[in-house]
C-alpha cells in the first residue's frame, strides 16, 4: 500500500490563477503537487512553478484536453480520471481547485483522515437537505464537494476509461439513480463498495453542512467557500477562460462565473475586469437574502471577502 498522497490541481486555460493558488499552497504545506496544465498557462506563473515541490503536468500537445477543456467541466472530469487511474501510483488521491486560497495547512487533515481508515475525505454536498430544491432524494447519502477532498481510489469498482470520465463529470451513474453534482457517481459507486466517508467540518473548510445550511461564522461563506483553513471562490478558473476567450459556455453560466472572476482578480492581481453584471442576491427564504448567487460582486461582498481572508 502507497499511501503517500498524489495531490493534483487543474490550470488548463486559467494561468491567472497558478501564482496566487501556489503562494498559498507553499505557505502552509511541504507535500509535492502535481500541476496540469499548459505552456500557455505557465506564462503567467512566474518562477514559482520552478519550486521543488511543484511538479508541473504539461498537456500543450494532448488534443484530448485541449478539445474537452472548451466545455470547462468535461476537461475536468478528462483530468480527474486521468489523476485517479493513470496519474498516481497512490492509493490516496488529494484534489484542490485552481481557485482555492489557503489559509492553512489542509493536506495533513485529509491525509491523516484517509490514513485512519475513511476513504472519502471532504466538505459535505447534502441530498435530503440539498440547496438546489431538487426533490425525491431523501434516502440517498450525502456526498462531498470536490474544491478539496481525498480518496482512497482502491475502493472504487473498475470501469472503463472512457465511462469513468462521465461519472467524474456526473453524467452517468452506474447505480442508475438521480445525481446531483460533479464526481457523485463516483462517490457513490465507492460507497456501494464500502468506501467509508468522512465530513470535513464546514468551520474549517467552508461549504454547506449536511442540513444544507452555509452558516459557519463566516459571512463570506453564504457567497462561496470560506472557513479557516481554506478559501474556494468558485468558478472563477471558468470566467478567467471565458474573460480570455478560451471556452464559450453557456450565457448564465458564463455571466455567473465571469462576476466570481472579477472578484478574485480584483484582490488578487489588482485588476478591474469591467464586469458589469448586477449583483444579485438570494430570495428571502435562502439565508435571508443574504447569499450572493449571481452578476458582478458589491462593496460588502468585497469588504467581507478581504477580512475573511485574513481570518
Amino acid at each position: 500500500m502507497n499511501i503517500e498522497p498524489f495531490i493534483f490541481s487543474e490550470f488548463f486555460n486559467c494561468g491567472s490563477l497558478l501564482k496566487p493558488f501556489l503562494e498559498s499552497y507553499l505557505k502552509y504545506h511541504d507535500k509535492i503537487i502535481h500541476i496540469v496544465c499548459t505552456d500557455d498557462d505557465l506564462k503567467y506563473a512566474g518562477d514559482i512553478v520552478n519550486h521543488k515541490n511543484v511538479k508541473i503536468i504539461n498537456v500543450s500537445n494532448q488534443k484530448e484536453f485541449s478539445d474537452s477543456w472548451k466545455n470547462g467541466h468535461a476537461g475536468t472530469a478528462l483530468c480527474f480520471a486521468n489523476a485517479l487511474l493513470k496519474w498516481s501510483n497512490s492509493d490516496h488521491v488529494i484534489h484542490f481547485d485552481s481557485d482555492v486560497i489557503f489559509k492553512s495547512d489542509c493536506v495533513s487533515t485529509i491525509s491523516n483522515e484517509l490514513n485512519n481508515g475513511y476513504d472519502i475525505v471532504g466538505s459535505p454536498r447534502a441530498y435530503k437537505h440539498n440547496l438546489s430544491g431538487v426533490r425525491g432524494l431523501d434516502n440517498y447519502h450525502d456526498t462531498i464537494s470536490t474544491y478539496a477532498f481525498g480518496i482512497n481510489r482502491t475502493k472504487i469498482p473498475s470501469y472503463d476509461f472512457e465511462y469513468f470520465v462521465r461519472m467524474c463529470g456526473g453524467w452517468a451513474n452506474p447505480l442508475k439513480h438521480r445525481t446531483l453534482d460533479f464526481f457523485d457517481p463516483v462517490v457513490f459507486s465507492a460507497l456501494s463498495n464500502g468506501a467509508k466517508i468522512k465530513f470535513l467540518k464546514t468551520t474549517e473548510y467552508g461549504g454547506m453542512d449536511n442540513l444544507g445550511s452555509k452558516e459557519n461564522g463566516y459571512a463570506s461563506n453564504l457567497n462561496f467557500d470560506c472557513g479557516s483553513r481554506i478559501v474556494h471562490f468558485g468558478g472563477v478558473g471558468s470566467g478567467c477562460s471565458i474573460f480570455y476567450n478560451k471556452s464559450n459556455p453557456p450565457k448564465s453560466y458564463a455571466e455567473w462565473a465571469l462576476g466570481r472572476w472579477s472578484l478574485y482578480a480584483k484582490i488578487f492581481l489588482n485588476m478591474d475586469t469591467g464586469c458589469t453584471f448586477q449583483t444579485k442576491y438570494s430570495e428571502s427564504n435562502d439565508h435571508g437574502g443574504k447569499r450572493w448567487c449571481n452578476g458582478n460582486y458589491d462593496y460588502d461582498i468585497l469588504t467581507k471577502t478581504i477580512e475573511d481572508l485574513k481570518s
